[in-house]
């Protein structure tokens, strides 16, 4: 949300309309711990609030899908192996 709402991201209030009704999941200290992991084996960018929060919440929740626009750190293919094996590594263990 903080980042649909920022002035210079294109149709910004269109967008925010449209994932209103989405329910944010909460973030929990496990979340924290995978987001310092992804950071500590530079996988994510090192901004705790950015993309490696994103994934590391889409991972702990066990979400079936991820919307993102990101192509250089999230929906990266060069990436996908090493997701998964800091995912299988964190306490929660479920590869995803």
């Amino acid at each position: 949300m903080d980042e649909l709402s920022h002035p210079d991201f294109p149709h910004s209030q269109e967008a925010l309309v449209l994932v209103s009704g989405i329910q944010a999941v909460p973030i929990v200290e496990e979340v924290s711990e995978i987001v310092r992991s992804y950071i500590q084996n530079r996988i994510m960018p090192a901004n705790p609030v950015g993309d490696a929060l994103h994934l590391a919440l889409a991972s702990y929740h066990k979400c079936d899908y991820l919307l993102t626009w990101n192509c250089k750190h999230i929906a990266n293919p060069n990436k996908f192996h090493q997701i998964r094996m800091c995912n299988i590594s964190c306490p929660f263990g479920n590869g995803a």
